[in-house]
């Protein structure tokens, strides 16, 4: 197996190591509203956090991946996502919304770097393929997070609550 497959694997896991957190958050959503008392809207907006995050920096992470190589921005991008992510659980729900808004910030460095990665290792002969495999990653780290959540969905204060057509 040659090196280049070895990037592909590194980016798809990071591509789907972000999905989780930006895809597969929404699964833990009741958990979040219970845990921080927040409205429907307002657990929209700390979910959305990470969307804005990711929107403000891909363009800056995309000139450092130019600049700088895709590893280290990766690197840089994973380390710091992984903090952020830390300080969700920590404090109230102002500090997780700016803890997932730079786990936003971090994690757009994947999608710059991996993508430049593909392009930089694969041949233009193989590159579809190796797109195809690295954008795969973001659906199945969302359906990975999701599903690895049942229990925790299935939670007795979540099935209390009913739900009724409105009129």
């Amino acid at each position: 197996m040659g090196y280049r497959w070895v990037v592909l694997f590194a980016g798809a896991l990071a591509q789907g190591t972000n999905a989780a957190v930006f895809l597969g958050l929404s699964a833990v959503s009741p958990q979040l509203r219970d845990h921080f008392g927040l409205t429907l809207p307002q657990v929209g907006l700390l979910l959305g956090a990470v969307n804005l995050g990711t929107m403000i920096a891909l363009v800056p992470w995309g000139f450092f991946a130019d600049k700088r190589g895709e590893r280290l921005a990766m690197t840089i991008g994973g380390v710091g996502a992984a903090g952020c992510l830390l300080g969700v659980a920590v404090g109230n729900a102002w500090v997780a919304g700016l803890a997932l808004l730079g786990a936003g910030l971090f994690g757009a460095s994947v999608n710059a770097a991996s993508g430049r990665a593909v392009m930089s290792w694969f041949p233009s002969g193989k590159r579809g393929l190796a797109m195809g495999v690295r954008q795969t990653a973001t659906p199945l780290g969302a359906a990975l997070t999701a599903a690895s959540c049942p229990a925790s969905r299935s939670r007795p204060a979540f099935r209390r609550r009913s739900w009724r057509w409105p009129r």
